[in-house]
């Protein structure tokens, strides 16, 4: 019948003319490729990388991504990712994709600012970036809101705005804590 379902192994071919089926056949062979998922553990980006499909990494070949399991439209290299969401990839390995997706769920850490008050030093303290305080983690100071230079923690305070972050999960903060000294 034309429903069977294929299984891989041999099946045999017969013509029929004019109500007559032919005594030989022919042999064709069938080889059902099972395309096993990719790879993929769960990924964690920060919310300044901007993080796109593109970004997402899994192990096979010809990886595509898609939005659920079982959906059927590929989701284009520049879709966003969002946090706390789960995308879902296949391969395709000799012309054949997978039936079974590798789940990778996405966390998006925003790592928010550290806690400052403004602080002030007698000029006779020599008073330098290792001397400001801020509460948070891996705490880094710079001379303004948009700087990508860290000041060395050798650097002496002058009164004025120094600004601080803090980076939790490698991931450092986009916004920063103003501090005034004075």
């Amino acid at each position: 019948a034309t429903t069977t379902v294929l299984t891989s192994g041999s099946y045999f071919a017969s013509q029929t003319l004019n109500n007559c089926e032919s005594v030989n056949r022919t042999e064709v062979v069938v080889t059902i490729q099972d395309t096993p998922a990719p790879t993929a553990q769960n990924q964690e980006f920060c919310i300044a990388d901007n993080a796109t499909i593109a970004d997402l990494v899994a192990t096979g070949q010809n990886i595509k991504w898609y939005e659920t399991a079982t959906s059927t439209n590929e989701l284009n290299a520049n879709v966003a990712l969002v946090n706390g969401t789960s995308y879902f990839a296949s391969q395709t390995e000799n012309g054949c994709e997978s039936v079974t997706r590798a789940e990778v769920m996405v966390t998006i850490h925003d790592t928010v600012t550290p806690t400052a008050v403004d602080q002030e030093f007698c000029i006779s303290e020599n008073a330098t970036i290792a001397d400001l305080v801020a509460i948070g983690q891996n705490i880094k100071w710079y001379d303004s809101e948009t700087s990508t230079t860290e000041l060395a923690t050798t650097t002496v305070l002058t009164s004025g705005s120094y600004f601080a972050s803090q980076t939790l999960n490698n991931c450092e903060g986009v916004n920063r804590t103003e501090v005034v000294i004075t």
